[in-house]
């Protein structure tokens, strides 16, 4: 695998993403300044002071499942046809029917018959996302959301601001701009490597994967005061199932992205913007063969 290649490729997919969902999620936030704009301009700062503090869910979680779902599957597919690309470089002689996932090979075909898992594959990213996102994208961005707006509106209170410059200061923020940045970054990165994982669950053989990071000086750990080390586990390749586990600060990831569960927890500094990504492979045993899966599910 051309690691340079492969990261290019997937930046520039990413990239496509990020400006078709940009516009659609900072509208979202948007919306909510906007609604504590008006309530300053026509109710009274107490209404003002509890519009913020009654502020629970994320308004454009709706648009991230669409996200998740578009680039999921698209990530999915593209990891299909990588497995087929390897299996057709093997001799046919030594592909071995899967006994879990019978009928996706052939013993005297090589070919790889997948794209009928998409319904598998959406199902597996949207468990993800709301397994893992949905909470933590609601808290932390409306977190987030509602301590700018308070700063904004306690500044006023203590100042004395009127009506007039406390409106002005709510549409000078670039709140909406930058939290729609990080959150499309993270994101559609997450989503990528969900569908990956997807389509790396629905095939029948084993396989390693390998985490591949950007390169350029803005990977976590190029700085030693970096919470997080991208650059140490940049081409760490390990069985599909293990974690990732970065040495700096012990955090154990399926894929780059991923957020944890519960028991396991995963530091926002290990995920946020991060660009990398998983690449995974099918094994080979001495003989060139692949690997059938054995006493393993279907997801």
């Amino acid at each position: 695998m051309n690691r340079t290649l492969y990261i290019t490729e997937c930046e520039r997919i990413n990239r496509k993403f990020e400006v078709k969902y940009f516009p659609k999620i900072r509208a979202s936030i948007q919306s909510q300044v906007d609604g504590l704009i008006a309530v300053v301009k026509y109710r009274t700062m107490a209404d003002a002071l509890n519009y913020v503090n009654k502020m629970i869910a994320f308004p454009g979680a709706d648009i991230v499942q669409q996200l998740y779902s578009e680039v999921g599957l698209r990530y999915a597919r593209k990891q299909w046809r990588q497995f087929n690309e390897q299996v057709r470089s093997i001799p046919k002689a030594t592909v071995k029917a899967s006994p879990v996932f019978g009928g996706m090979i052939v013993m005297n075909e090589v070919e790889i018959k997948g794209f009928g898992f998409n319904d598998v594959w959406a199902k597996w990213i949207k468990d993800y996302l709301f397994r893992h996102l949905i909470e933590v994208i609601s808290f932390s961005v409306t977190g987030h959301t509602r301590s700018v707006l308070l700063n904004v509106l306690q500044k006023s209170i203590d100042e004395g601001w009127g009506v007039d410059k406390t409106v002005e200061a709510l549409e000078g923020l670039p709140l909406s701009s930058t939290q729609a940045a990080r959150i499309v970054r993270t994101e559609v990165g997450r989503a990528a490597n969900a569908g990956v994982l997807a389509s790396a669950e629905t095939f029948g053989y084993e396989q390693s994967k390998e985490w591949i990071a950007a390169n350029d000086n803005r990977v976590r750990g190029t700085n030693p005061e970096d919470h997080a080390s991208h650059r140490l586990l940049n081409g760490t390749v390990i069985d599909f199932e293990d974690y990732f586990i970065d040495t700096r600060n012990g955090d154990k990831m399926k894929a780059p992205g991923d957020p944890g569960e519960k028991g396991r927890v995963v530091h926002p500094e290990s995920t946020i913007n991060c660009r990398c990504m998983a690449a995974v492979v099918a094994k080979v045993d001495e003989r060139g063969r692949l690997i059938p899966k054995t006493n393993k599910q279907a997801i």
